[in-house]
């Protein structure tokens, strides 16, 4: 992907659409004098916040991957401005008033309806990507996503209700730049998956959410080596073990206290998803979970190379 894609997306002109509730982008859009499908592939935009301070000097910070982007703005990127349920009305834009990252994610689509089904995904995939290495990405908050189009600098936006230490350019670039051999069409289907809900997670301010979509992203990777009939007779305690046992480069007491973490998210989890009990979820276990899901992640992104 070309550079000056990222900085040029919020110059353009978004509508507001629901996702569920205008389940067909095509067809609403088809009237368009200036239709955003033309026929060359779309791409999917996302803006989200960085938590401050921002990093100094206040410099533009570009990434970027096989297909995908990502540009951090120390002073903020042009929001559009969602009038809520306004359908398809021009949208103007403001500053977002603090840091800001822009990601763009190829799809190789040529519909509105295709560029969402498949580009939602991978820029909550990538997103997660960026959390497991960025701690300023953690306490994000999606401002604005939507379909975009790399030639004729037109965007369709989605209008959903979304409501510390000395950072450098460099410091950010270096963290970012291990990220930037990963192909998000090519990471394995579970390891996708799981990212989304580890964004998802970070995402999330309600503690009871934040933990479930944690245990979810940490179950993904867990149980994806199981077959069906293994799954229905290996207990849980024991699909731990035996998937962290499989990180053979990580040392022996380390294992051991990943195993022993992540069994004990899994008996909190019983407590409240089975019992509504939510008394043993306590700072201690929710960043103890947070944790050993970025550690497996990370052990897992270097596994696939």
């Amino acid at each position: 992907m070309s550079k000056p894609l990222a900085h040029r997306i919020t110059r353009q002109s978004p509508h507001q659409i629901d996702p569920i509730e205008d389940g067909d982008l095509d067809s609403i859009y088809s009237g368009d004098k200036k239709p955003i499908a033309d026929g060359n592939p779309l791409s999917w935009g996302l803006i989200a916040t960085v938590v401050t301070p921002a990093w100094s000097p206040p410099e533009d910070v570009f990434a970027a991957g096989p297909d995908w982007q990502a540009i951090f703005k120390a002073d903020g990127h042009q929001v559009p401005e969602m009038k809520v349920g306004a359908k398809a009305s021009r949208a103007t834009g403001k500053k977002a008033g603090r840091p800001t990252v822009v990601l763009l994610v190829e799809t190789g689509t040529t519909t509105l309806n295709g560029t969402r089904d498949v580009g939602r995904p991978r820029a909550q995939s990538l997103l997660g990507l960026l959390q497991m290495k960025l701690v300023r990405l953690r306490g994000s908050t999606v401002l604005w996503e939507g379909v975009v189009n790399p030639r004729n600098n037109r965007s369709t936006a989605v209008g959903l209700d979304y409501e510390a230490r000395s950072l450098s350019p460099d410091q950010l670039k270096r963290d970012v730049l291990p990220l930037s051999k990963a192909s998000l069409g090519s990471l394995p289907a579970y390891l996708s998956l799981g990212l989304r809900w580890y964004a998802k997670a970070w995402l999330d301010r309600n503690r009871i959410d934040r933990f479930v979509n944690f245990w979810l992203s940490a179950v993904v990777l867990i149980d994806h080596g199981f077959s069906r009939p293994q799954l229905s007779k290996i207990p849980q305690r024991e699909r731990i073990v035996a998937y962290v046992k499989g990180f053979a480069a990580v040392s022996g007491a380390r294992r051991a206290t990943l195993a022993k973490r992540l069994k004990r998210a899994y008996a909190v989890r019983n407590e409240v998803v089975h019992q509504g009990n939510t008394a043993n979820l306590g700072d201690q276990i929710l960043r103890e979970l947070e944790e050993s899901v970025t550690e497996i992640f990370q052990l897992e992104m270097e596994s696939v190379g």
